[in-house]
């Protein structure tokens, strides 16, 4: 269901930088992966929270964080957030 939503979604959505949030309890990292291989031309932003110890893995290019104040700074870093 989450990987035609968000095809829908993003194919009336013509943004070229896109921020995904998810977690490692179920599939979100493979979603995420498939999704930004099927719109290539899209500039996204991945950050899956750590919630298991045993969960899915988070794959390469995808941010892990586990508080919100890790989202805040990755997005300073990133140029999207002001601290200002």
């Amino acid at each position: 269901f989450k990987l035609s939503a968000i095809r829908r979604i993003l194919a009336f959505n013509t943004t070229k930088r896109v921020i995904l949030f998810g977690d490692n309890a179920e599939y979100d990292s493979e979603v995420y992966a498939q999704i930004a291989k099927e719109f290539p031309e899209r500039r996204f932003l991945v950050f899956i929270r750590k919630t298991y110890q045993q969960g899915s893995p988070i794959l390469e290019g995808q941010i892990p964080f586990l508080s919100p104040l890790e989202v805040v700074w990755e997005l300073y870093k990133s140029g999207i957030m002001s601290l200002e």
